[in-house]
């Protein structure tokens, strides 16, 4: 009696191990032929070919706005046409008209508080909004203390002492005060100032980086184009007193001297129908941004032209060759190839794509996005991103498939998170992440071509960058026919944004 047991039990762990063999063996197959679907569309010469395109010399280094600029949009958008990609729902063509706006600072910004004017002697900078007077009641809000959720900010002027942070650095107030600003607008509040005390180390750093002409996304038909966003040093702590006295007065805000001109820039959309009906309104988009920053200081051999090739003529060329792939190979969801405009001058492409989207974003299912200022570890494709994300092991497959590392960035890299398009339609709670080429950390190799001259195609291991793209392709297919959508970690800060995205 016990050896038949025995041997019952040695027939079904034999079982056992043959379904899991089973299993790989299919797997293994399916990967295999994933691959090859990939390398029909893919050589090196047409990796080489369009990046250095895109990052050439006649392009100028295709500021916002420029004819550069111009000329990238229309390879892209013939690309498109040439190889089947369709053009997006609601879209008579593959661009998607992006209204922006050139902005100096105002001559003058009067804070009035209580019928008294406060005395800034010039340490105010508009970092948003139009030119009309704005009167409203205030609330303080300390980030540190409270959910912005919990504040009644509708028809407000919400004020933050960033002072009161002792942990905040300039990358961490940047990242607060649009996580802010963002909550601000979507509960109706008329404006936020944001507090530097006199001290401060950093504010003579914020006033040269925002005091510059800067462009900005023209909504001034829109509720966001409203809203005054200002930035202020408080000599004296004149505003602080008096809000400590009296802290939800009327504070009126009146600008003079606002110089604005007015321009259409574009996002390049293109699309793919799927092969299932039932996830026909399950979109995946698959993203890169297309302008860089132009013409500058000349280094010291003299080149002026900024040409982007890491940053990002590889993420253009990865987003054109797939999207030419799955046109020919087309997946179960259908896949919107998007390329950004203005993502240099502070995401505005995707900001408006959000903003504006040709389709619904809760039919948005997941966002791949690609970008990059260069590599230093060839043997890896660095995904930030990729630990928010369940079923992240796609990415791994992507990567193995063609014989590199996924990577998922350091946790001093994970700020990057927030500096790509992706964040944009994260904050929405669509899940993505950016493929980027591989680096283990912000070293002297990235920064050597980091926004500079010498970012050019002829430096370019593109033997590597093959191996990149490829991997990039592989996993938005993997994607676009998984059986679920990919999705956040129930422990991340957009999860709770996705679930009321989708239900």
């Amino acid at each position: 009696m016990i050896i038949v047991i025995l041997e019952e039990e040695d027939r079904n762990m034999k079982n056992t191990i043959l379904t899991i063999l089973f299993i790989f063996f299919v797997k293994t197959l399916l990967s295999q032929e994933t691959a090859q679907l990939i390398n029909r569309t893919y050589s090196l010469d047409k990796v080489q070919s369009i990046t250095e395109f895109i990052a050439s010399d006649e392009l100028k280094g295709r500021d916002t706005p420029s004819k550069g600029l111009e000329l990238a949009a229309e390879y892209a958008a013939d690309f498109f046409e040439s190889t089947g990609v369709q053009i997006a729902p609601g879209m008579k063509d593959y661009f998607q008209p992006v209204k922006m706006v050139h902005k100096d600072q105002p001559e003058e910004i009067l804070i009035n508080y209580q019928g008294e004017t406060i005395e800034m002697q010039g340490n105010l900078l508009q970092l948003a909004g139009g030119g009309n007077p704005l009167n409203a009641k205030v609330i303080t809000y300390d980030p540190s203390n409270s959910e912005i959720e919990d504040h009644d900010l509708e028809n407000k002027i919400l004020v933050v002492f960033l002072d009161k942070d002792p942990g905040l650095n300039p990358r961490k107030i940047m990242e607060q005060s649009r996580m802010i600003k963002s909550k601000a607008i979507d509960v109706k509040a008329k404006g936020l100032i944001e507090v530097f005390g006199e001290s401060n180390p950093y504010w003579d750093r914020f006033y040269n980086y925002y005091s510059r002409p800067k462009i900005d996304l023209d909504l001034s038909n829109e509720i966001q184009g409203n809203f005054q966003h200002l930035l202020i040093r408080d000599v004296n702590s004149a505003l602080a007193l008096k809000l400590m006295k009296d802290p939800a007065g009327d504070l009126r805000i009146n600008l003079r001297g606002l110089k604005e001109r007015k321009f259409i820039s574009n996002n390049v959309v293109g699309m793919v129908e799927g092969t299932d009906p039932l996830l026909s309104s399950d979109f995946i988009i698959c993203s890169a941004h297309y302008d860089h920053v132009g013409v500058g200081k000349p280094d010291a051999s003299g080149d002026s032209i900024y040409n982007g090739a890491r940053d990002n003529a590889i993420g253009v060329m990865s987003v054109l060759l797939v999207a030419e792939n799955i046109a020919k190979h087309p997946l179960k969801r259908p896949v919107l190839f998007v390329l950004f405009t203005g993502e240099e001058k502070g995401l505005l492409g995707s900001k408006w794509f959000v903003h504006e989207p040709p389709v619904a974003l809760s039919n948005i299912a997941f966002c791949l996005n690609t970008d990059g200022g260069g590599y230093n570890d060839t043997t890896i494709a660095t995904v930030i991103g990729k630990r928010r994300i369940n079923t992240n092991q796609i990415f791994d497959k992507a990567c193995n498939a063609f014989g590199l590392e996924a990577f998922d960035g350091t946790d001093d890299v994970q700020f990057l998170f927030n500096s790509s398009d992706n964040i944009i339609l994260s904050q929405k709670g669509i899940p993505s992440v950016t493929f980027s080429l591989g680096f283990r950390n912000m070293d002297a190799e990235i920064f050597k071509n980091y926004h500079q001259p010498s970012d050019e195609a002829e430096t370019i291991n593109f033997n590597y960058v093959l191996k990149f793209t490829r991997s990039f392709g592989f996993a938005l297919r993997e994607i676009a026919d998984s059986d679920k959508p990919l999705f956040w970690k129930e422990e991340d800060e957009f999860y709770k944004a996705g679930k009321e995205l989708y239900q």
